[in-house]
């Protein structure tokens, strides 16, 4: 499910993050996508307030609620705005999830495949509403046995686009009817649940042994204890949410030195990993 809670780009072939240029500054069009991350898994979802610094290196903290502000030393790090002289920039609302990468063309170009799994970091409230009018339409996102919305966003594809630049900026969101919308192809949700992601790292300092030096892709390596797995499956089997401390506690007699590479990480997913119920993230 598809459901934030209530609120007051690419580059590439190798990045990991959708993002809007390319290393050499080429701007990107748009990407074809699938949204794969869900409230249900926090390990694919988060929501969080996020500053970049003067170095452009980003700062979150766990966004709870819209009666919890962002802390003093979070704003510490807004920078001067450069469109509104004498002000600082404010501190971003962001969405951070994962996504199933298809495919994103250049200005004027042909469009590149790329597929792979993916962390899309959305801040601009228009991306957000596009989004969820999309996960309000039963068309796109699905039905429940109650006549209900299932904001199962998985079911089909999205082109995101971008036009313009700096204030002048905008954005799209549209899905695409052919294949037409249903459950995730195997293949996808295999490659996901390889990836290992747990966007949940990107709160953490770097130096925390649990952080994975800031890396989500291969972090559930990293956790939790084994002694900790039939919780956790409880709690994700009754669509619970699971404390950030459950799954990034202390990897007990799980190694980190044991975990040195996203290979080493895939062999030991079906011991170490929390799974999702029948392999569909929804």
């Amino acid at each position: 499910m598809f459901e934030p809670i209530e609120e007051a780009s690419f580059e590439s072939k190798g990045s990991d993050y959708l993002k809007w240029k390319t290393p050499d500054e080429i701007p990107i069009k748009s990407h074809r996508l699938r949204v794969m991350g869900t409230q249900k898994d926090p390990a694919t979802f988060m929501q969080c307030y996020q500053v970049f610094d003067a170095e452009k290196q980003p700062h979150r903290e766990k966004y709870v609620s819209k009666d919890i502000p962002p802390s003093d030393e979070l704003k510490s790090h807004l920078q001067p705005n450069p469109f509104k002289p004498g002000e600082l920039e404010k501190v971003q609302l962001a969405w951070v999830f994962t996504v199933w990468h298809m495919e994103y063309t250049l200005k004027d170009g042909e469009g590149i495949k790329d597929e792979r799994p993916m962390i899309w970091s959305v801040h601009q409230q228009t991306i957000k509403d596009l989004l969820m009018s999309l996960a309000y339409n039963k068309s796109w996102s699905g039905e429940d046995e109650k006549g209900k919305s299932k904001k199962d966003l998985s079911r089909f594809v999205m082109q995101v686009s971008k036009e313009g630049e700096k204030t002048d900026t905008r954005y799209n969101v549209v899905g695409e009817p052919t294949p037409t919308p249903g459950p995730v192809p195997q293949e996808i949700v295999d490659a996901m649940d390889a990836a290992m992601i747990d966007v949940r790292v990107m709160l953490l300092d770097k130096e925390d042994p649990k952080a994975n030096d800031g890396n989500p892709f291969g972090a559930l390596g990293l956790m939790p204890a084994t002694n900790d797995q039939e919780n956790i499956r409880q709690l994700r089997e009754a669509g619970e949410p699971i404390p950030m401390g459950a799954e990034l506690s202390s990897v007990g007699s799980v190694a980190r030195d044991a975990v040195e590479s996203l290979k080493a990480a895939q062999d030991k997913q079906q011991s170490l990993a929390p799974e999702m119920e029948g392999k569909v993230p929804y």
